[in-house]
């Protein structure tokens, strides 16, 4: 990635209302000791996602990317590197209404296999959430196939891709 601090990014178009606002934070979890990646499977519907999870009042991103990486991967032995750029507002339009997500990205490297077990919410466990571990290349092409079915893994998509890049690039 020639630009860490690219500017903002805008996927998807702006519906004429919001009915669901949420920042959060989106983490590219990368092993050195594999070169894999890490990503949340959902072994009810198949699909893969960046980890994290909504900012809380209070909190700052970087509070929220230890706290989401704690709970959905168990793992507490990592360095937050640096943010991925800018910003990503995603619009989503789903059956519960149209969502706008303001997503900070995040590359986190997995300093050891310490894990203390996951600490998933009830919908996370209803969908069997779990990290699975991919290459760049494997994640990219997860990723594209989800985009071409469902676009709101557009999101997930452009941080990972930006993740991969800093690695390539920097590590």
């Amino acid at each position: 990635m020639s630009d860490p601090n690219q500017g903002h990014q805008i996927i998807g178009q702006k519906p004429a209302h919001i009915d669901h606002f949420r920042e959060n934070v989106r983490v590219v979890l990368f092993d050195p000791a594999s070169n894999l990646f890490g990503l949340q499977f959902h072994t009810l519907t198949g699909e893969y996602f960046t980890l994290g999870g909504g900012v809380e009042e209070g909190d700052t991103p970087l509070v929220t990317v230890t706290k989401e990486l704690i709970e959905e991967t168990g793992y507490t032995d990592f360095e937050i590197v640096c943010k991925l750029g800018g910003q990503i507002t995603a619009y989503i339009v789903k059956k519960t209404g149209h969502l706008e997500r303001l997503s900070t990205p995040y590359l986190v490297i997995l300093k050891s296999q310490k894990n203390i077990g996951q600490s998933l919410t009830e919908e996370e466990t209803r969908l069997g959430a779990m990290v699975k571990w991919v290459s760049s290349t494997e994640g990219i092409d997860i990723f594209e196939k989800q985009v071409a079915e469902y676009d709101i893994f557009a999101y997930h998509f452009e941080v990972f891709k930006r993740g991969v890049s800093y690695v390539n690039e920097n590590l």
